[in-house]
Formats: structure tokens, sequence, C-alpha cells
């Protein structure tokens, strides 16, 4: 949300994945509700963790950040990324990046 980003392939997202959990933020992800129906899986979790590395041209200050996100995952037949041993063929991330500024910058 309040971006354009994306990554195509499996590489691509996982890259993306990995720089703002270990990067930029030394992240942990709580897992609120999943929920799965056939060929879809669901997520909604928070995203917390200590701003540690630059993000979005913004230098690492040590905040605290607590951002809640959903993920919607297509389950098919290339693996992107392993939910619960299903393979996921492509998801979307639905995270406010405007609070994770706000956060890193207050």
């Amino acid at each position: 949300m309040g971006t354009d980003q994306r990554a195509v392939g499996r590489e691509a997202a996982e890259q993306q994945m990995r720089n703002m959990r270990e990067r930029a933020v030394d992240a942990r992800i709580e897992v609120r509700n999943l929920l799965v129906d056939g060929d879809k899986a669901a997520v909604e979790a928070d995203f917390t963790g200590t701003h540690i590395g630059e993000f979005a041209g913004i230098l690492p200050a040590g905040r605290a950040v607590r951002v809640p996100y959903s993920v919607v995952y297509d389950l098919r037949d290339s693996v992107v990324y392993d939910l619960r041993g299903g393979q996921i063929s492509a998801l979307r991330i639905y995270f406010p990046m405007s609070m994770l500024v706000g956060q890193i910058t207050s």
C-alpha cells in the first residue's frame, strides 16, 4: 500500500522479503490469523522489530516498529515460498508503508 513495488520471480520475491525483515528491520512476524481455502491462503499478522538498516533513504535510528499487514497467497505449482508445506505461486502483500515510515522517522 502506498508504493508500486513489485517482485517478479522466486529470487526477487525472496530478496525483497529478506531485505525488509533482516536488513532494514530486525523483524519478527506475529501471525494473528491464517486462513486456507482450496488454492488460496491469507495471513493477518503484525510486523514487529527494530529499524536497523537504511530503508527508503532513511538511515537506521534503532526505533521500534509494529505494523499490521495481510498477505494473500495463490497456492499452485511453482514454489515461491513455503507455507505449511504448500506451494505458493504468487503473493500479494498489503502493508501500510506510510505507517512504517512514520514509526521510523518519529
